[in-house]
This record gives structure tokens, sequence and C-alpha cells, in this order.
């Protein structure tokens, strides 16, 4: 198994969607802090590529557990001009649903030191 990681780096700003729509990848680029694609209300899940802010692909979700927490892994080490960590805090998830359920407030994108 690679090395993953819960918490969410501080240089992954971004996430590129890819449920499948009409035969062809969503591919619509949504910001970290969204679970959901604003292009096809679809949850993130394994595969969907980690991007920095410049689109530059760092890395993938390894896993989406059954808790709904994430299993990132990176690619590179991250840059040492990256100092703070980004982390969806408080949300609360049932195990079979998927985010679609959660309203938008219940989610919190917190830059932590």
């Amino acid at each position: 198994m690679p090395t993953t990681t819960k918490t969410i780096r501080a240089d992954h700003k971004k996430w590129k969607c890819n449920n499948n729509v009409n035969g062809k990848p969503c591919g619509t680029i949504n910001d970290i802090s969204d679970v959901m694609c604003s292009s096809c209300d679809t949850c993130r899940k394994a595969d969907t590529e980690a991007l920095a802010a410049d689109g530059s692909t760092i890395g993938k979700m390894y896993r989406l557990n059954d808790n709904l927490s994430e299993d990132w892994e990176y690619f590179s080490p991250q840059p040492l001009n990256a100092i703070k960590q980004g982390v969806i805090q408080g949300v609360t998830w049932g195990v079979t649903h998927c985010p679609q359920v959660i309203s938008q407030e219940k989610l919190r994108f917190e830059e932590i030191s």
C-alpha cells in the first residue's frame, strides 16, 4: 500500500472530478474545500486528482473510507514554502450517504498553522 494521509496538504488547492457524465469524464476543476463537484453534483471519490494552485497534479485520492474520510496519496514531497495545512473539520456524514445529503453550510475549510 502506498503512503497515504488523511490530512490535506497546504499546496493541495483543487481537485479534478473524474465522474462519468454521458460516457465521458466530467473534468471539472473544483476548490479543495468543496466535496461535491460544482458541475455534476457528485462527491469526490477514489482516483480523484489532487491539484496544486497552478493546476499541476500532485497526487490522488487513494481511498474513500466507509466513514467517508479520505486517504490522499501525494506523488512528491510537499514544497518547503507550504507552511499551512488545510483540513475539513466538523463534517458528520452518514456511513452510507454521499456528502450530497449534507448542506454546504456544514462544511468548514480552515487553515491551521
